[in-house]
This record gives structure tokens, C-alpha cells and sequence, in this order.
């Protein structure tokens, strides 16, 4: 994870590793996906080109490496990288690696799969528990201890890393990542997870508008609170 951007991409690139683009923490800025995904709705083709073209071509980054700030450019970064890698695309080199070991099904969403990597996978909310138990159970690697591998703290006790947010509790880690997709006059929709010590796992998707991290904090309190009245067996 500390190769660097340019060695991965084969060419010219920011000075990133890979572990920094998994972190939001590589300097890469500004977002230039939240301005473009209004018009990328309802194609079929991953953008991961076009953003990495974006974030090459500039001439300075606005971020600051080191610092976490989260950028969906970093995880179209991550998902250009897995197509010239593995010389697949993108869906096939996922669905081979880590969908169907964890026998689950999925598909880039025909409404946003133009951003793939950073929000463009459908699926059922059963397979995506199903999916976060296989790879980040109690009894697996990233589940036994998830801060082993690329992580960056976010402040009020929290980690982010691989696409989740860690907090520390003394009974284990809680786990939890908050997806959420809202474009003018278009769709606001978006997922939510949450993974407690003992292994439960909670997912759900939205139709509202839902964005601040202040509620997603919330809605994480209330969730831990429900699941620990009635275990779910």
C-alpha cells in the first residue's frame, strides 16, 4: 500500500501512495466529481478515467498530504488503478475478488454507474451485510484488527480507513460507513452500515437527503442502542 500513485498508474502522477488515496489523506483536491456526477447519471461506463485525467492535468493540488480530506477523487484514483492493473474492468476484477468470495451478488447501479469505485455499486441491503460479514467479521483479518492496515484519525476517537470508520468502545471496535449521493434537482439517496464488536452487522439504504456527519453520528448511537435490546439471532 505505499507504493507510490505514479508507479501504479505508470506515469506522471501526484506524490501519493496508494495507502494515502485509501486514507483521503494524499493532498489530492479539489473534488472536481461533485460538480460533474449530476451530468454522469444513468451511463453504464465507469469515469475513472476521466477523473484520474482531471487530477493529472492539474497543476497544483489544494489538499494537504497528510491531513485527511475526503475526496471522491481518491477512490476513482483507486478504481483507475485496478483496471490497469489487472487489465479488466473494473466490475469483473471486483465481482472475481471480492464479491464472490463472500457469495454475494452485484452490479454497478444503472443509474450511477458512471462512479463505480466512490458510489456506483447496487445491491440488495442483505448481501451487503452479508458482504461486510465475510470481509470484516470478528474471525477475519480486517475484522480482528482493521488498524493494521491503512488508517488515519478523524478525530473524536475515530479512524477512517478502507472505506470505514473505526471507534474504539471497551467492548471492541464499532465499525460503520455512511454513503450518501445528492445532486441538484436529481436523486438524493445514499447506504448506511454498521458493524458492532460481537460481529452484528445493520444495513440500510435511503431516499432522503442525508448528509451531515452530526446525523449519521446519531443514527449510529440510536442503531447500537436497538441492536443491543434485541440481539438479532
Amino acid at each position: 500500500m505505499g507504493h507510490p500513485l505514479s508507479d501504479a498508474l505508470g506515469m506522471a502522477a501526484p506524490a501519493a501512495t496508494l495507502a494515502e488515496l485509501v486514507t483521503h489523506t494524499g493532498g489530492i483536491g479539489p473534488d472536481s466529481t461533485q460538480l460533474r456526477m449530476a451530468f454522469w447519471l444513468n451511463e453504464k461506463h465507469p469515469r475513472h478515467a476521466d477523473v484520474a485525467r482531471t487530477v493529472l492535468k492539474r497543476v497544483r493540488q489544494s489538499g494537504t498530504r497528510g491531513a485527511f480530506s475526503y475526496n471522491n477523487e481518491n477512490y476513482a484514483l483507486l478504481g483507475r488503478i485496478i483496471e490497469t492493473v489487472t487489465g479488466q474492468r473494473y466490475e469483473v476484477a471486483c465481482r472475481a475478488r471480492v464479491l464472490t468470495p463472500a457469495g454475494v451478488s452485484g452490479a454497478l447501479s444503472p443509474r450511477f454507474g458512471a462512479f463505480a469505485a466512490w458510489g456506483g455499486w447496487c445491491m440488495s441491503m442483505k448481501d451487503h451485510a452479508r458482504l461486510v460479514t465475510h470481509w470484516f467479521g470478528p474471525g477475519r483479518p480486517l475484522g480482528m484488527d482493521p488498524l493494521a492496515g491503512p488508517h488515519v484519525e478523524v478525530g473524536r476517537g475515530r479512524f477512517y480507513g478502507l472505506g470505514m470508520t473505526y471507534k474504539r468502545q471497551d467492548d471492541g471496535l464499532v465499525m460503520s460507513h455512511a454513503g450518501a449521493i445528492s445532486t441538484p434537482f436529481g436523486p438524493k439517496t445514499g447506504a448506511y452500515m454498521l458493524r458492532l464488536p460481537d460481529g452484528t452487522v445493520a444495513s440500510m439504504s435511503y431516499d432522503v437527503a442525508v448528509a451531515s456527519p452530526a446525523a449519521f453520528r446519531t443514527l449510529a448511537s440510536a442503531l447500537a442502542a436497538a441492536l443491543r435490546e434485541t440481539p438479532i439471532r
